[in-house]
């Protein structure tokens, strides 16, 4: 396998790469151009003239990072690949960030249920090779099967679910509606929660238009009136990310985030999907213990998501 390295305006440029993999979104030219980080890297592994592996690489001040704003860049590849190939991709990394002379490296790793074997070799190696882990977050999915969403979810989920159902609630995907509105709800429902919100409404709006097929607006609706939504991205063919989940502040008592999911979940059959990720359920380390539980009695598993760092000085 031969490894290359390219500025991140050159790979953009190029309409002959073939990949043998299909790339998380994040990782993909076009969304790395949104990240506003003018040194910016590609680099890859290429075999029979198609990339196996692939790791996006931003310099700020001596600094490498990975991604430089969104949830996760970090390594990825076929499944298949040989330990000893993705060894020698890391160490390729690790010398070009040398070459770089660079005074650290902080990568943020996807979800290990993304791919799971290239996670923990990554994992692995990394760690022999003299990172730290510096973030470790849980994470929750709902792994999909032929199974109805109703006979995965805890009782009391059951009852919440019921009661939307006979209150007449009814779930939508939104192809026309006003960016401004779904971000305000958005960012009241963050706000009420105390939780941050990681994108600007400008920056909403320029990825949303971007990427059409792969942000996805769903609703609960009481009549005309939104009372719950969320975002979801199409991270690939296989994996939805329930990005931005939100509420109405009148309607809690009827937790309509559980008929969202619901409402999700089919999706994701009807689609194909063989994963729909619920997010972090943790902050800086921290359990949200009352999150876990909710996901958890919606029927999910749970999953490491680890960020990195070495230092080179």
């Amino acid at each position: 396998m031969d490894f290359k390295v390219e500025s991140l305006s050159f790979f953009l440029q190029q309409v002959n790469f073939s990949y043998s993999f299909e790339p998380f979104l994040f990782n993909t030219p076009k969304h790395l151009s949104l990240q506003n980080c003018k040194d910016s890297y590609v680099l890859w592994g290429e075999k029979d003239g198609k990339i196996y592996l692939l790791f996006n690489l931003f310099i700020e001040r001596k600094y490498g990072l990975s991604p430089y704003q969104m949830a996760f860049g970090g390594i990825e590849g076929v499944e298949s690949l040989h330990y000893e190939e993705i060894l020698s991709f890391i160490e390729f990394i690790i010398s070009f960030c040398n070459n770089q002379s660079l005074e650290k490296l902080k990568i943020t790793h996807y979800p290990f249920s993304y791919n799971t074997k290239i996670s923990h070799i990554t994992t692995q190696i990394l760690l022999s090779k003299g990172f730290q882990i510096y973030k470790s977050e849980l994470t929750h999915f709902i792994a999909i099967d032929h199974i109805a969403f109703g006979e995965k979810i805890h009782l009391s989920e059951k009852r919440k679910l019921k009661k939307c159902l006979q209150s007449g609630f009814i779930f939508e995907r939104l192809d026309d509606f006003d960016v401004d509105t779904i971000y305000q709800f958005i960012a009241d429902c963050r706000k009420r929660r105390n939780y941050p919100i990681s994108m600007s409404l400008e920056a909403f709006k320029t990825t949303i238009s971007l990427f059409k097929d792969q942000y996805h607006v769903f609703v609960i609706k009481s009549h005309d009136t939104i009372i719950a939504l969320t975002v979801a991205i199409a991270i690939n063919k296989d994996i939805l990310y329930n990005f931005y989940p939100a509420d109405h502040p009148d309607y809690l008592a009827y937790s309509p985030i559980v008929m969202l999911t619901k409402g999700l979940h089919q999706f994701c059959q009807k689609n194909q999907f063989k994963l729909l990720d619920l997010g972090i359920s943790t902050d800086n380390n921290y359990p949200n213990l009352g999150l876990i539980r909710f996901k958890e009695n919606l029927g999910s598993q749970s999953c490491l998501k680890l960020s990195f760092y070495k230092d080179f000085k």
